[in-house]
Protein backbone atom coordinates (compact mmCIF):
# COMPACT_ATOMS: atom_id res chain seq x y z
CA UNK A 1 0.00 0.00 0.00
CA UNK A 2 1.29 3.44 -0.86
CA UNK A 3 2.22 5.57 2.15
CA UNK A 4 -0.10 8.45 1.30
CA UNK A 5 -3.08 6.06 1.42
CA UNK A 6 -2.68 5.33 5.14
CA UNK A 7 -3.75 8.76 6.49
CA UNK A 8 -6.59 8.84 3.96
CA UNK A 9 -7.86 5.50 5.23
CA UNK A 10 -7.67 6.75 8.82
CA UNK A 11 -9.72 9.83 8.02
CA UNK A 12 -12.27 7.77 6.07
CA UNK A 13 -12.63 5.38 8.99
CA UNK A 14 -13.20 8.25 11.42
CA UNK A 15 -15.89 9.73 9.20
CA UNK A 16 -17.55 6.39 8.54
CA UNK A 17 -17.90 5.54 12.20
CA UNK A 18 -18.68 9.07 13.40
CA UNK A 19 -21.89 7.93 15.09
CA UNK A 20 -20.04 5.37 17.21
CA UNK A 21 -16.63 6.87 17.82
CA UNK A 22 -15.72 10.36 18.94
CA UNK A 23 -12.55 12.11 17.86
CA UNK A 24 -11.14 14.33 20.61
CA UNK A 25 -7.61 13.87 21.93
CA UNK A 26 -6.77 11.29 19.26
CA UNK A 27 -8.19 10.57 15.84
CA UNK A 28 -10.51 7.72 16.87
CA UNK A 29 -11.40 6.59 20.39
CA UNK A 30 -13.35 3.36 20.94
CA UNK A 31 -15.62 2.90 23.95
CA UNK A 32 -15.54 -0.87 24.29
CA UNK A 33 -17.31 -2.23 27.41
CA UNK A 34 -14.69 -4.80 28.39
CA UNK A 35 -14.52 -7.23 31.30
CA UNK A 36 -11.44 -5.38 32.53
CA UNK A 37 -13.33 -2.10 32.72
CA UNK A 38 -16.10 -3.74 34.72
CA UNK A 39 -13.61 -5.24 37.16
CA UNK A 40 -11.78 -1.94 37.61
CA UNK A 41 -14.88 0.27 37.81
CA UNK A 42 -15.64 0.10 41.58
CA UNK A 43 -12.13 1.32 42.47
CA UNK A 44 -10.64 3.06 39.44
CA UNK A 45 -13.88 4.85 38.53
CA UNK A 46 -15.36 5.13 42.00
CA UNK A 47 -16.92 8.53 41.24
CA UNK A 48 -19.43 6.69 39.03
CA UNK A 49 -22.50 4.93 40.36
CA UNK A 50 -23.49 1.66 38.67
CA UNK A 51 -27.23 1.36 38.08
CA UNK A 52 -29.29 -1.76 37.45
CA UNK A 53 -32.91 -1.87 36.31
CA UNK A 54 -34.13 -1.67 39.89
CA UNK A 55 -32.19 1.56 40.42
CA UNK A 56 -33.59 2.97 37.17
CA UNK A 57 -37.12 2.14 38.27
CA UNK A 58 -36.61 3.90 41.59
CA UNK A 59 -35.13 6.88 39.76
CA UNK A 60 -37.85 7.20 37.11
CA UNK A 61 -41.01 5.70 38.60
CA UNK A 62 -40.77 5.80 42.39
CA UNK A 63 -40.17 9.57 42.29
CA UNK A 64 -43.73 10.89 41.92
CA UNK A 65 -42.82 14.52 42.63
CA UNK A 66 -40.74 15.47 39.61
CA UNK A 67 -40.64 15.18 35.85
CA UNK A 68 -37.63 13.05 34.97
CA UNK A 69 -35.30 13.10 31.96
CA UNK A 70 -32.93 10.19 31.55
CA UNK A 71 -30.33 10.88 28.88
CA UNK A 72 -28.48 7.72 27.85
CA UNK A 73 -25.27 8.58 26.03
CA UNK A 74 -21.72 7.53 25.24
CA UNK A 75 -18.55 9.58 25.11
CA UNK A 76 -17.80 7.91 21.76
CA UNK A 77 -21.16 8.81 20.21
CA UNK A 78 -20.91 11.56 17.60
CA UNK A 79 -24.58 12.68 17.78
CA UNK A 80 -24.39 12.74 21.60
CA UNK A 81 -21.40 15.06 21.49
CA UNK A 82 -22.99 17.30 18.87
CA UNK A 83 -26.13 17.77 20.97
CA UNK A 84 -24.43 18.13 24.35
CA UNK A 85 -23.49 21.86 24.09
CA UNK A 86 -26.47 22.85 21.92
CA UNK A 87 -29.41 20.91 23.42
CA UNK A 88 -28.67 18.90 26.55
CA UNK A 89 -26.50 21.32 28.50
CA UNK A 90 -28.67 24.44 27.97
CA UNK A 91 -31.75 22.42 28.97
CA UNK A 92 -29.97 21.03 32.04
CA UNK A 93 -28.91 24.49 33.18
CA UNK A 94 -32.35 26.01 32.69
CA UNK A 95 -34.37 23.30 34.45
CA UNK A 96 -36.30 24.14 37.58
CA UNK A 97 -34.93 21.36 39.79
CA UNK A 98 -37.90 21.63 42.11
CA UNK A 99 -40.04 20.35 39.21
CA UNK A 100 -37.72 18.30 36.99
CA UNK A 101 -34.64 16.12 37.42
CA UNK A 102 -32.26 15.32 34.58
CA UNK A 103 -29.86 12.38 34.72
CA UNK A 104 -26.88 11.79 32.43
CA UNK A 105 -26.31 8.02 32.28
CA UNK A 106 -23.68 6.14 30.28
CA UNK A 107 -25.18 3.34 28.17
CA UNK A 108 -22.61 0.89 29.58
CA UNK A 109 -19.11 0.89 31.09
CA UNK A 110 -17.28 1.58 27.81
CA UNK A 111 -16.93 5.35 28.30
CA UNK A 112 -15.71 5.25 31.91
CA UNK A 113 -12.05 6.15 31.18
CA UNK A 114 -13.05 9.54 29.72
CA UNK A 115 -16.40 10.35 31.29
CA UNK A 116 -15.15 12.12 34.41
CA UNK A 117 -13.25 14.76 32.43
CA UNK A 118 -16.05 14.92 29.88
CA UNK A 119 -18.80 15.77 32.38
CA UNK A 120 -16.51 18.02 34.43
CA UNK A 121 -15.92 20.06 31.28
CA UNK A 122 -19.67 20.70 31.12
CA UNK A 123 -20.11 21.29 34.86
CA UNK A 124 -22.16 18.14 35.49
CA UNK A 125 -21.46 16.64 38.91
CA UNK A 126 -23.17 13.25 38.97
CA UNK A 127 -21.78 10.20 37.17
CA UNK A 128 -23.81 7.10 36.33
CA UNK A 129 -23.43 4.05 34.13
CA UNK A 130 -25.75 1.10 33.62
CA UNK A 131 -24.69 -2.40 34.51
CA UNK A 132 -27.28 -5.18 34.72
CA UNK A 133 -26.04 -8.71 34.06
CA UNK A 134 -29.51 -10.28 33.73
CA UNK A 135 -29.68 -11.79 30.24
CA UNK A 136 -33.09 -10.15 29.73
CA UNK A 137 -31.39 -6.76 29.66
CA UNK A 138 -28.33 -7.64 27.61
CA UNK A 139 -28.03 -7.23 23.86
CA UNK A 140 -28.74 -10.31 21.75
CA UNK A 141 -27.88 -10.74 18.09
CA UNK A 142 -28.29 -13.89 15.98
CA UNK A 143 -28.78 -15.98 19.11
CA UNK A 144 -25.64 -14.66 20.82
CA UNK A 145 -25.70 -12.56 23.98
CA UNK A 146 -23.24 -9.67 24.33
CA UNK A 147 -22.64 -9.76 28.06
CA UNK A 148 -21.44 -6.17 28.50
CA UNK A 149 -23.92 -4.44 26.16
CA UNK A 150 -27.32 -3.42 27.50
CA UNK A 151 -30.58 -3.79 25.55
CA UNK A 152 -32.36 -0.48 26.04
CA UNK A 153 -35.62 -1.59 24.43
CA UNK A 154 -36.05 -4.33 27.01
CA UNK A 155 -34.83 -2.09 29.83
CA UNK A 156 -37.26 0.70 28.95
CA UNK A 157 -40.21 -1.70 28.70
CA UNK A 158 -39.43 -3.34 32.03
CA UNK A 159 -38.66 -0.18 33.98
CA UNK A 160 -41.44 2.06 32.64
CA UNK A 161 -44.12 -0.51 31.70
CA UNK A 162 -45.73 1.71 29.05
CA UNK A 163 -49.28 1.00 27.92
CA UNK A 164 -47.85 0.26 24.45
CA UNK A 165 -44.52 -1.52 24.54
CA UNK A 166 -41.53 0.03 22.81
CA UNK A 167 -40.60 -1.93 19.69
CA UNK A 168 -37.21 -0.28 19.16
CA UNK A 169 -35.49 2.28 21.36
CA UNK A 170 -32.52 2.35 18.98
CA UNK A 171 -29.04 3.36 20.04
CA UNK A 172 -27.66 6.39 21.83
CA UNK A 173 -28.48 9.12 22.38
CA UNK A 174 -31.69 7.88 23.99
CA UNK A 175 -34.03 10.18 25.89
CA UNK A 176 -36.56 8.80 28.35
CA UNK A 177 -38.85 11.65 29.40
CA UNK A 178 -41.13 10.63 32.25
CA UNK A 179 -44.02 12.44 33.93
CA UNK A 180 -44.37 12.62 37.73
CA UNK A 181 -46.87 9.75 37.64
CA UNK A 182 -44.50 7.50 35.66
CA UNK A 183 -45.75 7.86 32.07
CA UNK A 184 -43.06 7.96 29.39
CA UNK A 185 -43.33 10.12 26.27
CA UNK A 186 -43.34 7.98 23.11
CA UNK A 187 -43.52 8.57 19.38
CA UNK A 188 -44.12 6.35 16.36
CA UNK A 189 -41.62 6.49 13.50
CA UNK A 190 -43.27 5.58 10.18
CA UNK A 191 -41.32 4.77 7.04
CA UNK A 192 -43.01 3.83 3.79
CA UNK A 193 -42.35 0.12 4.42
CA UNK A 194 -42.02 -0.19 8.19
CA UNK A 195 -42.67 1.57 11.49
CA UNK A 196 -41.67 1.26 15.12
CA UNK A 197 -42.59 2.72 18.51
CA UNK A 198 -39.72 4.46 20.26
CA UNK A 199 -38.92 7.12 22.85
CA UNK A 200 -39.57 10.78 22.10
CA UNK A 201 -36.23 12.39 21.31
CA UNK A 202 -35.10 15.28 23.49
CA UNK A 203 -33.49 16.91 20.46
CA UNK A 204 -36.84 16.89 18.67
CA UNK A 205 -38.56 18.37 21.71
CA UNK A 206 -36.17 21.33 21.76
CA UNK A 207 -35.17 21.86 18.13
CA UNK A 208 -38.10 20.57 16.07
CA UNK A 209 -41.12 21.14 18.31
CA UNK A 210 -39.88 24.03 20.51
CA UNK A 211 -41.49 22.52 23.60
CA UNK A 212 -40.52 22.20 27.23
CA UNK A 213 -40.97 19.04 29.28
CA UNK A 214 -43.95 20.68 31.01
CA UNK A 215 -45.77 21.12 27.66
CA UNK A 216 -45.77 17.43 26.73
CA UNK A 217 -48.94 15.36 26.47
CA UNK A 218 -47.81 11.99 27.81
CA UNK A 219 -51.03 10.28 26.71
CA UNK A 220 -50.59 11.12 23.02
CA UNK A 221 -48.28 9.22 20.68
CA UNK A 222 -47.41 11.37 17.69
CA UNK A 223 -46.35 9.85 14.36
CA UNK A 224 -43.26 11.08 12.53
CA UNK A 225 -43.41 10.11 8.86
CA UNK A 226 -40.54 9.60 6.42
CA UNK A 227 -41.35 9.03 2.76
CA UNK A 228 -38.46 6.63 2.26
CA UNK A 229 -38.03 2.90 2.77
CA UNK A 230 -36.70 1.63 6.07
CA UNK A 231 -33.14 0.33 5.47
CA UNK A 232 -33.97 -3.38 5.52
CA UNK A 233 -30.55 -4.31 4.15
CA UNK A 234 -28.92 -2.89 7.28
CA UNK A 235 -31.12 -4.89 9.60
CA UNK A 236 -29.76 -8.17 8.28
CA UNK A 237 -26.10 -7.19 8.42
CA UNK A 238 -24.01 -9.47 10.63
CA UNK A 239 -22.42 -6.37 12.15
CA UNK A 240 -25.61 -4.46 12.91
CA UNK A 241 -26.72 -4.46 16.54
CA UNK A 242 -29.03 -1.44 16.38
CA UNK A 243 -32.35 -2.72 15.04
CA UNK A 244 -33.47 -4.79 18.02
CA UNK A 245 -36.92 -5.74 16.76
CA UNK A 246 -35.33 -7.79 13.95
CA UNK A 247 -33.23 -10.09 16.10
CA UNK A 248 -34.19 -12.97 18.41
CA UNK A 249 -34.37 -11.91 22.05
CA UNK A 250 -35.91 -13.31 25.22
CA UNK A 251 -39.27 -12.05 26.41
CA UNK A 252 -39.36 -9.44 29.15
CA UNK A 253 -42.06 -9.79 31.78
CA UNK A 254 -42.96 -6.97 34.17
CA UNK A 255 -43.87 -7.56 37.83
CA UNK A 256 -47.60 -7.38 36.99
CA UNK A 257 -47.28 -10.26 34.52
CA UNK A 258 -47.18 -8.41 31.17
CA UNK A 259 -44.64 -9.85 28.74
CA UNK A 260 -43.14 -8.21 25.65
Amino acid sequence: MKRYMIPLLCVATALLFGGCFQSRHSLVRMCAPTDKLLREAPVKYAAHTALDVGDLRRMLVADTTHYKILLVYSYCCGPCNQAMPTVYLPLYRQLDTSRCRMYFVLEDCGSLPWNDDYLSHYGIDTRYYVRDSDSLFLLWHKGKVYKNLQDWTNIANYVLQPRRAFTDCGGVPLSLIVSPDGRVKQEYIQFSNHGYLTAYDLRDMVERDSLSVYDLNFDRIDTVRYNVDYPINLMHSADTLTFRNYRPRPKVCTPDGHCY
